[in-house]
């Protein structure tokens, strides 16, 4: 959205989700608003694919605030972490059906028209 503020956090680890918990709690308290809000979540680096889904429903269920999936080594990530970035990167999709339901529409496109698919599919953000 142009003209308005965003402001961007980054949650890497899950060694740091008191800390982060807690300035969330501040900052919000102090009267900015959710949607001004985005967190980066770095993936495929030092966290289980459950971390990963914990950290962004921890932002989107506790506080309704968007997340941005960036997968660390995208080349050596499994198929799964790339999609979970597809799926959390386009709000709407993550808004509109959970990423289990994601996987088996996006499994079943996918087998329905091979033809369609082109080389790095699997990197595409």
């Amino acid at each position: 959205h142009f003209g308005r503020r965003m402001i961007h956090f980054a949650w890497d680890q899950m060694k740091g989700e008191y800390l982060i918990r807690k300035n969330l709690e501040m900052f919000l308290g102090a009267g900015n608003k959710p949607d001004n809000i985005t967190f980066y979540l770095l993936t495929n680096y030092d966290t289980t694919f459950d971390e990963d889904m914990y950290r962004f429903k921890t932002l989107w269920d506790d506080y309704k605030v968007y997340s941005h999936v960036m997968v660390y080594n995208r080349r050596s990530a499994d198929v799964k972490r790339i999609r979970f970035g597809r799926w959390v990167n386009r709000k709407w999709l993550s808004k509109s059906c959970t990423f289990d339901e994601f996987l088996a529409t996006y499994q079943k496109s996918k087998h329905a028209d091979k033809s369609q698919t082109t080389l790095g599919d699997e990197y595409a953000g």
